[in-house]
């Protein structure tokens, strides 16, 4: 069982399983003993066309069918893009606070990975060209950075696509959590004001349709279709032809829809909850990100504060909240705490943080002390 607050978790039992498994059922019945048919290296024609839709009415991104490449596993796709496209000591970007186990994969290629600071407006695109003017790629989360769930500003946009075009560098973009809306409409993603093909877009199932599903997907430069293509049949990482097809009819039946639809609701109000108990127990002690969407919800510290000593306390009281620092690479970053909200009932988000400031009182700061005490009884 995840503690209370760890990050990154879904709540797998929001997912209609029984539905998915219905589907497969009636797939494998239709089709008996003979495999499945599918010519086309980029995957099944019919799904690549409903993701093609759904990136049109939620990310603004208009793409033909010939862009995208259905994969086993989005990590997989990165790994295997990065191993085609880096060459030994060629420059990556990559953020800084960010994902330490992309540097390590990415660093396996023999490439050199260049951190680039990271701030409440996304990648300091400015910092990465006076490390790395002429790298070949930067690595990216636009949409909800990792860690800090924040998406890139407009400007910042603007400042990557123009370095990518003069370099002739390509941005691998991942699409983490960008179909768990918490507030409003999400702005466009990066590769749809992409006008000069220098975007792939990697888009992660995970966050919507749990870990049982295998599949994610690639939205390429037109140039790189076919090397992927054929990088992914010598390495035999073409994903099950029958998974495809019954995440089809799942989006072709309208059940990613409405489960989409059901799986914003709830994330909704729990993150709501979260920040609201964050807010009651700890006022401006913490500074809340105004998350738009996401798994996490991401919390300031007063400066001087060692978001890895109350991370510490936090665990002792049997609490998980993951300390900025531990994404940290080269950069110096600033405290703060990453909380996990999707896969915690309301009431066990009010008692999780109800817990957290009990570990804190007297220990983290003299404010949060008062305000414990200040407290009614609950």
């Amino acid at each position: 069982m995840p503690r209370t607050f760890d990050a990154d978790r879904i709540d797998s039992s929001l997912f209609p399983a029984a539905v998915w498994s219905r589907l497969e059922g009636k797939r494998v019945r239709a089709h008996g003993a003979r495999p499945l048919q599918c010519t086309a290296l980029q995957g099944l024609a019919a799904l690549r066309g409903l993701i093609a839709q759904h990136l049109l009415l939620t990310r603004g991104l208009a793409c033909d069918l010939e862009q995208i490449v259905i994969v086993q596993a989005a990590h997989q796709a990165i790994d295997l893009l990065a191993r085609l496209l880096l060459n030994p000591n060629e420059e990556v970007w990559i953020e800084d606070p960010g994902s330490t186990s992309l540097k390590s994969l990415l660093a396996s290629t023999g490439a050199r990975v260049v951190p680039v600071p990271v701030d409440e407006d996304g990648l300091r695109v400015d910092e990465g060209v006076l490390a790395a003017p002429r790298a070949r790629m930067a690595c990216t989360t636009t949409g909800v950075q990792m860690p800090l769930g924040l998406p890139l500003s407009a400007a910042r946009r603007e400042s990557l696509l123009s370095w990518a075009r003069a370099a002739g560098a390509y941005v691998l973009d991942e699409d983490r959590e960008g179909d768990v809306f918490l507030d409003g409409h999400p702005p466009a993603c990066l590769k749809a004001i992409d006008t000069h093909d220098r975007v792939i877009h990697v888009g992660h199932l995970d966050a919507s349709m749990g870990h049982g599903v295998r599949l994610g997907y690639l939205v390429l430069p037109r140039n790189l279709v076919d090397p992927v293509c054929a990088a992914m049949a010598i390495t035999q990482t073409r994903p099950s032809l029958m998974d495809q097809a019954v995440l089809h009819d799942f989006m072709a039946d309208g059940h990613w829809s409405r489960h989409l639809h059901e799986l914003r609701a709830v994330y909704r109000g729990r993150a709501d909850a979260l920040r609201h108990n964050l807010d009651k127990h700890f006022g401006r002690w913490l500074r809340i990100a105004p998350a738009q969407r996401g798994l996490n919800v991401t919390a300031w510290l007063p400066t001087a504060t060692r978001d890895a000593d109350i991370a510490r306390r936090a665990a002792d009281a049997g609490v998980s909240v993951t300390p900025l620092s531990a994404y940290r690479m080269h950069h110096p970053v600033k405290g703060g705490l990453r909380l996990g909200f999707a896969a915690f009932s309301e009431p066990n988000i009010h008692a999780g943080v109800l817990q957290l400031a009990r570990a804190l009182d007297g220990r983290a700061t003299p404010q949060v002390a008062r305000r414990s005490k200040q407290r009614p009884t609950e």
